[in-house]
């Protein structure tokens, strides 16, 4: 049998998006690859909403999403036996922190209801940058101003882009040293959320949560741009 290791977090507090909350904090997790049975190990039940994790080699990061207030980013040692001991934390200047990428020695977090972006560096969790984007779309209910749903920097490291529901936009970086933004529009209205980078072809895919489609880019490593080139739904024309 083969036994594969995850942690998983877990909404605690009751918003909007979120009515029942039935979450315990952080769980240690255990999948049988042989019969897909999954099994719960030790729980950390200190951190609040921790609504995005990454662990890397004996470290484990991850975010308290603050519905009403600046968001916290941690920083854990793993134990053999999974639990979890804290080594640094530090407060975002953001609020509704719902995502953020590692790269090298620096953390990125996407701040949703504040549309903003801290950065970090990733050991001491040193707070060294903060931007607040601006802007809106046609959907009144969910775009009256920016929200930053994802942050990510690209393959090679050169490029730092953050998916902007709010304002359907995708912010653009220079990653070292960080630059201003430039804002790559999408298409008005369907509230760009996330975007992954195909390991070979070329290609940027994003998903949108407001109409549920799936777009394509090209990309261009020399200067970070992003030109779209299909947009194709995920649900059927009579959903």
């Amino acid at each position: 049998m083969a036994q594969i290791a995850f942690f998983a977090g877990s909404y605690t507090q009751a918003a909007g998006h979120v009515p029942k909350p039935a979450g315990v904090g952080i769980s240690a997790c255990y999948l049988n690859t042989s019969t897909g049975q999954i099994d719960k190990g030790p729980i950390f039940a200190e951190v609040e909403n921790p609504s995005w994790l990454e662990w890397r080699a004996d470290d484990l990061f991850a975010v308290y999403e603050s519905f009403s207030g600046p968001s916290t980013v941690y920083r854990f040692s793993v134990n053999s036996d999974h639990t979890l001991t804290l080594q640094a934390q530090a407060s975002c200047s953001g609020t509704a922190v719902c995502h953020f990428s590692l790269t090298g020695s620096s953390l990125y977090t996407a701040a949703y209801a504040s549309g903003q972006m801290d950065v970090f560096d990733a050991t001491q969790l040193r707070h060294l940058r903060s931007f607040e984007y601006q802007g809106s779309g046609p959907n009144r209910a969910r775009q009256k101003t920016a929200h930053a749903h994802q942050v990510v920097i690209s393959p090679e490291g050169r490029w730092c882009y953050v998916c902007d529901l709010g304002s359907d936009m995708i912010w653009r970086h220079q990653a070292q040293p960080l630059s201003e933004p430039v804002g790559i529009a999408v298409p008005a209205g369907i509230g760009p959320r996330h975007l992954v980078f195909h390991p070979s072809n070329g290609c940027v895919y994003l998903v949108s949560e407001l109409t549920a489609e799936l777009l394509t880019f090209w990309y261009s490593p020399r200067t970070g741009d992003l030109t779209l080139i299909d947009q194709v739904a995920t649900l059927p024309e009579d959903f």
